[in-house]
């Protein structure tokens, strides 16, 4: 078989970014999240794996066609099967992208009637990329108050888009395209939607050690502008050690 040196550049060159980014992840990104952070670990595709994957994708998810896969980077990162759990056989997973929003350099709410999120949402809406708007905004879910982050998790139950999968047994049982909320509802299970939520708004903000509750952990991941000085001096030794260019990686 020939290979061109071409194509082998180009796929040094996506390993070379999926490397970086994965001790991107460990050096500045694993310390904010702690024992929340799963790692993933960088593999080769088959041929065509990522077209297939985008197809199925994109005429499945009608929210994800603007949000294309490179289909020429042979690589991605393997993840832990979050749907499974060692000696249970009826797992229940349930997936937020919790998404950001905007707060002010003095740490406090702007007086705005949408933050970035629902800003996002309603451009896309009128583009007619996604087919309907959520009443879902981060600023609800990382308020820390029980009753708007109740109302947060029931606007994606009303309306998930991309934000909200959940799987049963490793069956996706729930999302945009797949309403079947009622196999994770009745004996054994939670009885009702509202018991649903308040299950999930009490491990939202239960405290994990002294790091805060998981939502907490979060959006101080997310709020990179928090971080001190000595904090970012620190990161930057780690960086060095490790012969790795911050002004690159960052």
């Amino acid at each position: 078989a020939v290979v061109s040196t071409q194509s082998t550049g180009v796929e040094e060159d996506y390993l070379a970014l999926y490397k970086r980014n994965s001790q991107y992840v460990q050096i500045c990104i694993a310390p904010a999240f702690g024992p929340f952070l799963c790692y993933g670990q960088v593999c080769r595709l088959p041929p065509e794996f990522s077209t297939r994957v985008m197809n199925n994708i994109q005429n499945r998810r009608f929210s994800l066609r603007d949000s294309p896969i490179d289909t020429r980077c042979p690589y991605a990162l393997l993840m832990p099967d979050a749907c499974s759990l060692p000696g249970h056989s009826n797992t229940i997973t349930i997936e937020i992208k919790p998404k950001s929003y905007l707060r002010t350099l003095n740490d406090s709410q702007p007086p705005l009637k949408c933050c970035r999120f629902c800003s996002n949402i309603e451009a896309r809406f009128a583009r007619g990329v996604i087919r309907a708007r959520t009443q879902y905004c981060p600023r609800d879910l990382f308020s820390g108050r029980p009753a708007r982050v109740a109302r947060a998790i029931g606007a994606l139950l009303d309306q998930p888009l991309s934000y909200l999968t959940i799987h049963k047994a490793g069956k996706r049982v729930f999302d945009e395209e797949c309403s079947m909320l009622d196999e994770v509802l009745g004996p054994g299970y939670f009885r009702t939607r509202s018991e649903l939520i308040t299950a999930l708004v009490n491990i939202l903000l239960s405290k994990h050690g002294g790091r805060g509750n998981v939502l907490q952990v979060i959006e101080e991941a997310q709020r990179v502008n928090r971080l001190s000085i000595p904090e970012l001096c620190k990161i930057q030794e780690t960086f060095r050690d490790r012969n790795l260019d911050i002004d690159r990686e960052l």
